[in-house]
């Protein structure tokens, strides 16, 4: 993968995810739980996430963020896989729609594909897709190893 010129990267920096500074803040503290990777906290963080789609309904980080919050917790047991899974699948679609730069949109679902509905195809592509976005992004890398131990594949 070729390294990003300077002018890509000025690029990616400048991209502002909203211009409502509330929802932002809101998008923050859900960032701040999410990262404490504790059911408590992780419910916690799915409240600041939706507050910030509430007031900023085009907020793709939001969504994105929000659906792997509820993908923690469907695959954790902290509630039930069926309704934690579709909600991923929703908030992880219109992520994409508002933003298909973003990886974590594409974490999310490749880990609903992943981890509840079974389909590898979609869910190595929705992953590769994440990691081609964004290299550095963990949360992907580790799905796709979780991916490569349930199929057997390298």
């Amino acid at each position: 993968m070729p390294n990003l010129s300077a002018k890509e990267h000025e690029e990616k920096l400048v991209k502002v995810p909203t211009q409502n500074l509330e929802a932002y803040t809101f998008f923050l503290k859900g960032l701040h739980f999410y990262n404490k990777i504790t059911p408590k906290n992780v419910k916690k963080a799915i409240e600041f996430f939706e507050k910030a789609i509430s007031l900023e309904p085009d907020y793709a980080h939001a969504y994105a963020m929000a659906a792997e919050s509820y993908a923690f917790l469907g695959s954790t047991g902290q509630m039930q896989p069926g309704e934690a899974f579709d909600i991923v699948h929703k908030y992880s679609d219109k992520a994409i729609y508002l933003d298909s730069s973003l990886s974590a949109g594409y974490t999310a679902k490749g880990s609903a594909f992943l981890l509840y509905d079974w389909k590898w195809k979609e869910a190595y592509d929705s992953l590769l897709k994440a990691i081609e976005l964004n290299p550095a992004a963990t949360d992907a890398h580790q799905l796709l190893s979780f991916y490569y131990l349930i199929t057997k594949r390298k």
